[in-house]
């Protein structure tokens, strides 16, 4: 407030910051939002946040630091790691500043005009270790569940790395499989998505995670632990197609080479001829049969375009795009679901 006011804005105070504010549609601005609106996550934030580094020229400290709360004056201050924070803060302050009485922000603070010293302080404070979204959900209770399920079929879901699978040790099962191939292949097809399950295993087990700690996600119930969910007979289900795809694959890539590409888009085309719940092997084969021709179908008119205009026709890339799926649905008849959610509650 004291910046807006000596200046006119706040932006002075990210001078040296390498972004600005993302809004609201970045996740994590959002989950800051939603756990300073949260009475009972909002005393958590502290843990929950990286907090905010500054710089600035000159920083007084008190005389007596461990005699409770004081001021710290500092002149000319930067805020070079934590503009996402602050600004949300900020907003938050504006719009229900009783949401902040009982919100603690870790804050560092480097007396300091070295520019070598600026940029490396910059650079690290805004580096940050990508998360691996597949160990974070294996721990939650949803992946407990399904590990039960896929035990019951003989299926050995492996959830975390370092977990190892063999024979020997592992008498009770027959197979294996890691919990992000599950899961990137319901997202193909329950969740309708086989391009986004071919182009980005990380965004998924991401959304994965973020239904499983966040009331509002579309998802949340699905992932939220409970027993009854539809969601563990639905990945077993989407294993099945799944491991049936990859069985063929051989014997089919001379014949049609986009196999080697498009296993997310045939286990979509397949759960979409079938429904839900389907049987025998014979159906799935039936099935398969009429989808690899209509891929092969949409491919070779994709690639004529593509010749036609003069460019390279890339496989993997077109099996990338959300117009794979759209022609594919042309292909086959069939219409976008407008109710999704509500179908994936009643589908097993």
């Amino acid at each position: 407030e004291n910046e807006i006011k000596v200046n006119g804005s706040y932006d002075f105070l990210f001078e040296e910051n390498i972004r600005s504010f993302l809004s609201y549609r970045a996740k994590a601005n959002q989950r800051m939002k939603e756990t300073l609106e949260s009475s009972q996550d909002a005393v958590y934030f502290p843990f929950l946040n990286n907090g905010i580094t500054m710089i600035c020229d000159e920083l007084t400290i008190p005389a007596a630091p461990q005699s409770g709360e004081y001021m710290i004056p500092v002149k000319n201050p930067q805020i070079v790691n934590g503009l996402q924070t602050s600004v949300v803060l900020y907003r938050m302050y504006k719009s229900k500043k009783e949401n902040l009485d009982n919100v603690f922000v870790n804050i560092r603070i480097y007396e300091t005009r070295d520019m070598n010293l600026l940029e490396k302080i910059t650079d690290a404070t805004n580096t940050q270790t990508p998360i691996n979204y597949r160990d974070k959900v294996s721990t939650k209770k949803f992946s407990e569940h399904l590990q039960t399920v896929f035990k019951n079929v003989g299926v050995f879901l492996v959830t975390k790395r370092g977990e190892t699978f063999s024979p020997r040790s592992q008498k009770d099962f027959s197979e294996h499989v890691n919990i992000d191939t599950v899961i990137k292949y319901w997202y193909a097809t329950y969740f309708e998505k086989p391009e986004t399950s071919k182009d980005s295993i990380s965004y998924i087990l991401q959304e994965v995670y973020d239904a499983t700690t966040s009331d509002k996600h579309q998802l949340k119930e699905f992932f939220s632990g409970d027993k009854d969910s539809s969601v563990y007979k639905q990945m077993l289900n989407a294993y099945l197609i799944y491991r049936f795809v990859q069985a063929h694959k051989e014997s089919q890539r001379s014949k049609y080479p986009f196999v080697s590409y498009a296993d997310e888009l045939l286990t979509y085309g397949i759960y979409k001829d079938l429904g839900s719940p389907f049987g025998s092997k014979v159906e799935l084969q039936s099935s398969y049969e009429k989808v690899i021709k209509r891929i092969n179908s949409i491919t070779e008119k994709e690639r004529m375009d593509y010749e036609n205009k003069q460019m390279p026709f890339n496989l993997s890339a077109f099996f990338k795009k959300t117009r794979c799926r759209i022609e594919y649905n042309k292909e086959s008849g069939i219409l976008e679901n407008d109710n999704l959610i509500k179908q994936l509650k009643n589908s097993a």
